[in-house]
This record gives C-alpha cells, sequence and structure tokens, in this order.
C-alpha cells in the first residue's frame, strides 16, 4: 500500500509542478 501512496504523492506533486508552469508562463506571455 505504501508503493500506492507514494504514486499519488508523486501525481500530485507532478500536477502542482504543470499547473504553476502553466500559470508562470501565462504571467510571462502577459504584456505589462
Amino acid at each position: 500500500m505504501k508503493k500506492f501512496y507514494i504514486l499519488i504523492v508523486l501525481a500530485l506533486i507532478l500536477g502542482l509542478v504543470l499547473l504553476t508552469g502553466c500559470l508562470l508562463s501565462n504571467i510571462g506571455q502577459v504584456p505589462t
């Protein structure tokens, strides 16, 4: 079961990283 929890945690971290990267790229594309 521990491996299952580890996979979930890794998936959440990966999702957060991708979401943060998308937000940063969107903010960077907006002209200020």
